[in-house]
């Protein structure tokens, strides 16, 4: 963990991966955690807003969950906000096609909805 200090708030970047592994189905993951952010350590209302990118890869079928942290701004709009992709492995993640096969979006407090993707990159309805 790398920690930071700035003025008002306290950042805490995580270092390395996190690794779980499922024994029913024989699935590993590992885990890149975004960057959490201590806001209003001065004035107002103390809270935490993970701010950045997770990784989520599957070892077993190769698959690679992105998903974008936003953080809130000054206006509250984007509050616990996230947004992600899911391909069939590293390099479709990484190339410039994004030939994702699912999209994700909702709220880490809340519901995050899975929704399928054609492969020209629209929703499947």
């Amino acid at each position: 963990m790398k920690l930071g200090l700035g003025l008002g708030y306290l950042k805490a970047v995580p270092l390395g991966l996190q690794h779980c592994w499922l024994k029913r189905t024989g699935e590993h993951f590992s885990l890149s955690r975004p960057t959490s952010h201590v806001k209003n350590l001065i004035f107002g209302t103390m809270y935490i807003e993970q701010v950045g990118e997770m990784k989520i890869l599957n070892y077993k079928t190769g698959e690679v969950c992105v998903i974008n942290f936003v953080a809130e701004g000054w206006s509250g709009k984007n509050k616990h906000l996230l947004e992600g992709f899911c391909y069939n492995s590293m390099e479709d993640a990484l190339s410039k096609k994004k030939t994702a096969t699912h999209r994700l979006s909702g709220t880490w407090t809340g519901r995050i909805s899975w929704q399928p993707m054609r492969a020209d990159g629209t929703d499947v309805d």
